[in-house]
């Protein structure tokens, strides 16, 4: 008797996926991870939805790609927006009449309440709503020069000679030219018959160009003088005296004179800006160095008293470009593209440079730096790096081996949000969001947003293309500019698993989907589709969700032989999936 060969029954398998763990672009998507995503959130973790709507402030600038007239320059946090649009000044909505600035790209940095603007060197104080010049110059003009007290007004019968005069009267003055280097005055005083050099001399220095441009404590350059007496001091003095039209300076003359000069309280070229204790610090390519302002005054630089609230600069010796800069950890940080300059202290006497090697801030990628909870982020050379003050933590190997740059970024509560470009596709965008409790990267969606400013409890970011201006959690002041406010449009979502592959050399299909959802909107829907091995560029939709509550479904397919697949989930309004079931029929050996 002859027999049949004996089939066995084939048991279906029922992976289940009931956290959802966000973005992996590698060779190793994890069976909870998704190889695509678009509008999605881990707000509701471990439930997969799509995000909110954001706010949009539909041409609240021009465009960038555009060059328009009315682009987003710069934009900062003062308990409400600040804003360069443009060459105009905006407060909270309100533009500054009468004052413009250059139409280029800004660094805004907030000391107190007021705000510095950056290449312009300008000051802007949002208390009085005013502007003004961070330094001041008076370019060739002719000045007199008196040897004076600190308040302004002249010595009086002041003789300047090699010995001392005969028979002087009490409180006679005589100027010591006796030592060619270093003429000192002198007072006479009858009761102890003898001649006192006096404290500190100084000169009254008055032309009326000079009008109200210095004050007292303003660190000046003073150049064209010819005077050897006062030259020997150098051209850098600290204003001791001021009125309308004269200033006072330590040094000491023979006699008056009239001399074409230039003051000018010098404002260094800078690269980088951040303000920390009190100072502004700043960093120059070009010259090398560092600098910090007179601790509470921005418009002092070069202002050298030999007090605690000096101004402070340092020649720093690593090659290369600065890149950017942060205050983080109660140091200030000046990145290179391969090291880190931290300068500790509180005041110049005690400030403190170190030098560490570490995996820096990528050239162009300044605005990429963003504090979240504890941590610093940014984006370097090898991808985005988590700093907390020891050796920089990689934390982007989910988004794959693509080349980004010009990442620009902003964080709200725990995420981080970054807009990058694919290097190996000039003028592709992407932004991305790193949930920094979860551990887990999130592809937004594509767009370009150059500018991102968190304030107000939301995070504010203009579109590139479009000079859109959005809100990540759906914030509408109608002070800020727009045509048309509302929530953003097309908020159709997408999810889309990694290749689900067999793990025996059988053919295996895909028997059915079993998804437990909740539709929340009347008109949300959740559609379903597949895609067959490799090389499919669109899925094939099986199914489509609709109504409302919450409730299991099981999305029958029609079965493919395939050696591997993988499951894209999309739709529009509120919805939730709570578990992925995805059931597997073996195939048999006939």
């Amino acid at each position: 008797m002859s027999f049949l060969p004996r089939l066995t029954e084939t048991a279906a398998g029922r992976p289940v996926q009931v956290a959802f763990r966000g973005y992996n672009n590698t060779l190793t998507v994890g069976e909870d991870e998704f190889s695509f995503t678009e509008k999605i959130t881990l707000g509701h973790y471990p439930v997969l939805s799509p995000r909110p709507a954001m706010g949009k402030y539909e041409n609240a600038f021009s465009p960038e790609t555009e060059g328009g007239l009315e682009r987003c320059r710069g934009m900062l946090d003062m308990d409400g927006l600040v804003y360069v649009r443009g060459n105009s000044i905006y407060v909270k909505g309100a533009k500054l009449d009468g004052y413009a600035v250059a139409d280029s790209p800004k660094q805004l940095v907030k000391m107190g309440a007021r705000v510095l603007i950056w290449p312009d060197k300008k000051l802007l104080d949002t208390e009085t709503m005013t502007v003004e010049d961070l330094g001041a110059v008076a370019e060739d003009v002719s000045a007199s020069f008196t040897l004076s007290r600190v308040d302004g007004t002249s010595y009086q019968g002041v003789t300047a000679s090699d010995t001392a005069p005969s028979d002087p009267n009490n409180n006679t003055y005589w100027l010591d030219t006796s030592d060619n280097e270093n003429h000192v005055l002198k007072v006479y005083s009858s009761a102890l018959n003898m001649w006192s050099p006096v404290g500190t001399t100084y000169v009254k220095i008055q032309a009326a160009a000079l009008g109200t441009l210095f004050q007292q404590g303003d660190g000046v350059s003073i150049t064209g003088v010819d005077h050897a007496a006062f030259t020997r001091a150098g051209t850098d003095y600290v204003v001791a005296g001021a009125g309308d039209g004269w200033i006072v300076v330590t040094g000491v003359i023979d006699a008056g004179f009239t001399d074409v000069v230039t003051v000018e309280r010098r404002i260094p070229d800078m690269d980088f800006l951040v303000q920390h204790n009190n100072r502004v610090w700043g960093c120059s390519s070009a010259n090398r160095e560092v600098y910090a302002c007179k601790q509470g005054d921005p418009k002092n630089w070069y202002c050298y008293a030999g007090v605690s609230t000096d101004s402070y600069a340092a020649t720093i010796g690593s090659p290369g470009a600065f890149t950017g800069a942060a205050v983080y950890g109660g140091a200030v940080l000046f990145f290179k593209d391969d090291c880190v300059h931290k300068i500790f202290g509180s005041v110049p006497a005690n400030f403190q440079i170190v030098e560490e090697r570490l995996r820096g801030v990528k050239a162009g990628c300044h605005k990429s730096l963003a504090q979240v909870d504890e941590v610093l982020y940014y984006q370097s050379r090898r991808g985005i790096m988590a700093y907390g003050g020891g050796p920089p933590l990689l934390v982007s190997e989910k988004l794959g081996r693509v080349r980004y740059g010009g990442g620009v970024a902003g964080a709200l509560n725990d995420e981080y949000f970054i807009s990058m470009e694919d290097e190996g596709e000039p003028g592709s965008w992407v932004t991305f969001v790193y949930n920094t409790t979860r551990n887990a990267w999130l592809r937004d969606s594509a767009g370009h947003f150059h500018e991102m400013c968190a304030s107000q409890g939301d995070l504010f970011m203009v579109d590139a293309a479009t000079g859109h201006m959005y809100t990540r959690n759906g914030t509408l002041d109608e002070r800020y500019p727009a045509t048309l406010y509302g929530p953003e449009g097309d908020m159709e979502w997408t999810a889309r698993t990694g290749d689900f592959l067999m793990d025996d050399p059988d053919k295996g299909y895909l028997g059915r989907i079993q998804l437990r959802v909740q539709l929340i909107d009347a008109d949300a829907e959740i559609n379903v589709g597949i895609r067959y091995d490799a090389g499919q560029l669109n899925a094939e939709w099986v199914s489509k969700i609709t109504g409302t509550g919450k409730r299991v479904v099981n999305v029958p397919i029609i079965p493919r032989r395939c050696d591997h697949f993988s499951i894209e989930l999309g739709g529009r309004g509120n919805s939730k999936v709570f578990l992925l079931a995805k059931v597997l029929e073996r195939g048999t050996e006939m």
